[in-house]
């Protein structure tokens, strides 16, 4: 029993990932193929400002295993919000 129980949450946790990962593909632009890597997890996302001429610019990011991802909120406010991609200089 203990073992079904084990491999019940493992799987619950799982989908609640590829989940996660779904719902951030929605919200960035253009939308990346995120869910396709089995391996890929979750781990956070935030939002800092970044400090450009005397200008506070907002800053998104999400955090998964194996790629850090930089966006911006774009300016069009939408429900959930949309990001767009940063190129890394």
């Amino acid at each position: 029993m203990r073992k079904l129980v084990g491999f019940l949450n493992l799987q619950k946790g799982v989908a609640e990932n590829r989940e996660r990962l779904m719902s951030i593909e929605q919200c960035l632009d253009p939308s990346p193929e995120l869910s396709r890597n089995p391996k890929r997890k979750y781990i956070m996302e935030g939002e800092f400002l970044e400090i450009m001429k005397n200008q506070k610019i907002p800053v998104y990011f999400f955090l998964l295993s194996d790629v850090l991802i930089f966006c911006r909120p774009q300016k069009k406010r939408t429900i959930p919000p949309r990001y767009k991609f940063l190129k890394m200089e």
